[in-house]
């Protein structure tokens, strides 16, 4: 006999237990105000495991989130030691010096940066043509500029006019339009100030040498050549991070390592032709190298192979965004 409301079985019943646990969690919650010194958010406490946890609102600019190595966190001071501690040296034990990987940052505090928004006509897909471009525009903005390689312009100067059209040539001759928009001021305290000394060391960091290899830099002249497992290359790189701790504005500095295999794509292509012959060339070269990783040496970018097309070649012709049709011989001299 089956009753009016039957037990809910399979999904339904995971769901209705998840209900329960939820109902159950509501009613251990507790509201806590924000501790004064912190940007003002709603904070909810666990009261029977006290955890805590942000709704991640806030409507401070200083409360965006910034990237770090753990990837995106708030912008708030990160705070080491509890307030109510003012003296952090011990009456008993040994004194003895420990050194870190922070190094402290000297700044100025009264710098106000003008940020700009860049549009080129036509559109230009390579970020090194877009910073040649604007290179050549560097008197009207200053010296002092930070140039992201897509659309983003930060400044110290103050132009004259919200909109401002410029003129640049590629090395081929062909006439660009760029267009700067003013968007806003970035003033002293401001998150993507952080942002901004970030960006500046990774800018510092290739004018001392180091490529960029993925996300981080790697300097190329430190490489150690392995001859074993086909011919391997270690690189030796820094990955650095700029944040606001309770100690000021410290950089983190560490030493990182790059295995890159020195076999071409193209040589591993030979190999396997010489291996299997032509009849399982194509088969077994689509078995092996889609899913692998390769960098490009003239701009140390990396890209995954997903697939081999054996029926084109360098003269293939295809469509760009911008509706122009050039092959792939074209495409990489511009």
């Amino acid at each position: 006999m089956e009753s009016d409301n039957p037990r809910p079985r399979g999904r339904g019943r995971g769901v209705l237990a998840l209900l329960r646990n939820q109902r159950a969690s509501q009613n251990n919650l507790s509201l806590q105000s924000p501790p004064s010194s912190s940007p003002a958010r709603s904070v909810v406490s666990n009261a029977s495991n006290g955890t805590s946890k942000s709704n991640g609102t806030n409507n401070n600019q200083n409360g965006a989130s910034i990237r770090g190595r753990g990837g995106f966190r708030s912008n708030d001071i990160l705070v080491t030691k509890p307030k109510i501690i003012s003296n952090t040296v011990g009456d008993r034990g040994r004194q003895f010096t420990v050194l870190s990987n922070y190094f402290r940052l000297i700044h100025k505090t009264d710098l106000i940066i003008n940020q700009y928004h860049v549009e080129f006509d036509p559109i230009i897909e390579s970020s090194k043509v877009r910073r040649n471009l604007m290179r050549q525009k560097k008197d009207v903005f200053g010296n002092a500029y930070i140039f992201d390689g897509m659309s983003d312009l930060k400044t110290l100067n103050t132009l004259n006019e919200d909109e401002l059209q410029l003129i640049a040539y590629k090395d081929s001759g062909d006439e660009i339009k760029i267009t700067l928009k003013y968007t806003n001021e970035i003033p002293w305290g401001c998150s993507e100030m952080l942002r901004m000394y970030n960006t500046q060391m990774r800018r510092n960091l290739q004018h001392l040498g180091y490529a960029l290899l993925g996300r981080y830099y790697y300097d190329k002249r430190t490489e150690v050549k392995i001859e074993s497992y086909g011919g391997i290359g270690v690189w030796k790189g820094v990955l650095t991070a700029i944040a606001q701790h309770d100690g000021g504005i410290l950089m983190a500095c560490d030493p990182i390592t790059k295995v890159v295999r020195r076999q071409t794509a193209y040589e591993l292509l030979k190999s396997i032709l010489a291996r299997v012959g032509k009849q399982l060339f194509q088969e077994t070269a689509r078995r092996e190298l889609p899913g692998s990783v390769v960098m490009t040496r003239y701009n140390n970018r990396t890209y995954r192979i997903d697939d081999i097309v054996f029926d084109k070649d360098p003269r293939h012709t295809f469509q760009r965004t911008d509706g122009l049709t050039t092959s792939l011989i074209q495409y990489y001299k511009d």
